[in-house]
């Protein structure tokens, strides 16, 4: 039990591990700004997934 959790803890930091543009821009953010700075532009990103994922689900709902 233990070796298929250490297994999937390394497989999942392996697929979250790469960063994309919008992380490096958050890092970027934080480094330059400060804590506040990072924290505003990752609630930013965060509502603005949330506003897409929420228009995809009721859209698959509404037809």
């Amino acid at each position: 039990m233990l070796i298929l959790f250490l297994k999937s803890l390394i497989i999942g930091l392996a697929v979250a591990a790469p960063m994309g543009p919008i992380g490096i821009l958050i890092v970027r953010r934080t480094l330059v700004r400060g804590f506040a700075g990072g924290l505003e532009g990752g609630a930013g990103v965060a509502v603005a997934d949330s506003t897409y994922a929420a228009m995809a689900a009721f859209g698959l709902t509404a037809g």
